[in-house]
């Protein structure tokens, strides 16, 4: 090592694998950019045993990477790397709604009618009272855990070698990304029952249209004459567009034609001619993508305190937690046959 406190080097080590991964940190350490994997490893090595700090530098990188300190901070920095390329495949988190659950058991996410109506208040008049109305909301849904260990080899470290374990980490953020837009359209194509019995795609409630194009007028009137639960016309206004991929062409030329203010987004896994129109999530939320609570993201990097067999280094884990359902029938026109 170049004479670095150890201490520093491991509080330094987390932004300087980021960097190395060429991911951005804000205010990195002072250290970040001059230290290699190898000194972070006998860092570590070294305040797990201080005494053996003169001793050969081999031995002490070997113990570094048999304790948890160095995979942390592997795991630390990869975090980085992995939830932008998460974020960056996740096209679908534009028209989805992130729904917090408490634990991975199967949960009741009923949706509350928030169409409270104000009324007029005459002079003296008594303010009256609103309940929020239990509306037709999903039945049940859950989070999945998807996971894979990732190893960085002895020879990697001595080498200063990110390479494989780069592309490693940018492939499972995206596949990541791609497990939960699977799971956004399997619950679009779902059409489950909600809690008051009836389907959540149906003539009667003005959110079925049969285009194999894009019947964006009737569809947007639609979304305009759609009944909340309160029994009003919902007034909603068109905000986005998703498509199957033999249709996304069409619609991102069709949309930049006419004009209109619609984001276009595709789903790979939605069936030939089949789309959807949504209104503004912020206001009707209609699909939802499942968070644990207090869950930063749908996927994180994990350490490895104890190596998995077969791998002569470090190793971490990434991990996703995903779950998607639907959570209203207001606010949505599906179209395709």
């Amino acid at each position: 090592m170049n004479n670095f406190n150890p201490r520093e080097v491991l509080a330094a080590a987390a932004d300087s694998i980021a960097l190395a991964l060429g991911a951005s940190v804000n205010h990195p350490h002072p250290l970040a950019l001059q230290l290699s994997l190898r000194e972070i490893a006998q860092a570590a090595g070294v305040l797990a045993r201080p005494g053996q700090a003169g001793q050969d530098k081999r031995s002490v990188m070997a113990l570094g990477l048999a304790i948890g300190d160095f995979s942390k901070a592997l795991s630390e920095g990869a975090q980085v790397l992995t939830v932008r390329t998460y974020q960056a495949q996740a096209q679908h988190l534009k028209f989805c709604s992130v729904v917090e659950v408490k634990n991975f058991r199967p949960a009741d996410l009923p949706a509350l009618d928030a169409d409270i109506a104000l009324e007029p208040l005459g002079e003296n008049a008594e303010i009256t009272q609103s309940l929020g109305l239990a509306a037709a909301g999903a039945s049940q849904a859950r989070l999945t855990t998807y996971a894979k260990i990732i190893g960085l080899s002895r020879q990697a470290i001595i080498n200063d070698d990110l390479g494989g374990f780069t592309r490693a980490l940018v492939e499972l953020g995206a596949s990541a990304a791609r497990l939960e837009a699977r799971l956004v359209a399997a619950a679009l194509e779902s059409n489950p029952m909600l809690d008051d019995g009836a389907a959540v795609f149906h003539e009667n409630y003005g959110n079925v249209i049969f285009d194999n194009t894009f019947d964006m007028g009737g569809a947007m009137a639609k979304l305009r004459n759609q009944a909340t639960a309160a029994g009003v016309k919902a007034d909603l206004a068109a905000k986005h567009l998703v498509v199957c991929p033999e249709l996304e062409y069409t619609a991102r030329a069709f949309i930049q034609k006419i004009g209109l203010d619609i984001q276009v987004s595709a789903l790979a896994y939605l069936p030939a001619t089949r789309w959807y129109l949504l209104a503004d999530t912020q206001i009707n939320p209609v699909i939802g993508t499942l968070r644990l609570k207090n869950a930063a993201s749908a996927v994180r990097v994990i350490e490895q305190r104890r190596r998995p067999d077969g791998i002569d280094g470090s190793a971490v884990k990434v991990v996703a937690d995903l779950g998607a359902c639907l959570l209203s029938r207001a606010g949505i026109v599906r179209g395709g046959l």
